[in-house]
């Protein structure tokens, strides 16, 4: 038992906190207060005391005004504006969509990355039929499913993959590879607004 005590005792205990709230017209403070703190010492009483008399209320109305005019500013800043300029109202639909094509952004991106990983594949002389069967793998368990926007892509892709590990073990001619694989990259090129591979 003693062992627990001394264990307990090792640690600050905190046995006692108060807020004191004391309010009155002329000296609005705020006194927060916590004791016996102690690690087998004398207790150590601390204190701290916020004196809220020295803020006045034009002090106060003046930072309002800052935070308010900031958050202003920030908002005209990040608001979406439409043909004529005009703000935007965000609506549920609207950010449904925005958040649909940041979906659709990222996936056409990890597309990219993987048909140039194909492409180095398919420039090899002769690809190595382990690494081609596990790249082919790996773009089908990453791009079997996603949004409806890049399904042509997508599938195009995985059918690439696979084309490109039959022809490394020899159950594929290198043209059917690279055809299936220009048809991938056609694919992907009506996604991306700049050229994916270069």
């Amino acid at each position: 038992m003693d062992d627990e005590t001394n264990v307990d005792e090792s640690f600050f205990v905190l046995s006692s906190i108060f807020v004191h709230f004391r309010h009155s017209i002329c000296e609005p403070s705020l006194a927060i207060h916590v004791i016996d703190l102690g690690l087998r010492t004398p207790d150590l009483r601390l204190s701290m005391e916020l004196d809220l008399t020295r803020i006045t209320w034009p002090v106060v109305a003046a930072l309002l005004l800052v935070v308010l005019i900031g958050f202003g500013l920030l908002g005209a800043a990040v608001t979406p504006v439409d043909a004529q300029g005009e703000p935007a109202l965000l609506t549920a639909q609207r950010w449904t969509a925005a958040r649909l094509a940041r979906h659709a952004n990222a996936e056409t991106e990890a597309l990219v990355k993987d048909a140039t990983e194909l492409r180095r594949l398919l420039e090899r002389e002769h690809p190595d039929p382990i690494d081609a069967m596990l790249l082919a793998q790996r773009i089908y368990a990453e791009h079997r499913t996603g949004s409806t926007a890049t399904v042509a892509a997508r599938q195009a892709l995985i059918v690439a993959a696979e084309m490109a590990a039959r022809y490394a073990v020899g159950a594929a001619t290198r043209q059917e590879a690279l055809n299936t694989f220009g048809e991938a990259m056609a694919s992907i090129e009506a996604l991306s607004p700049e050229p994916p591979v270069t």
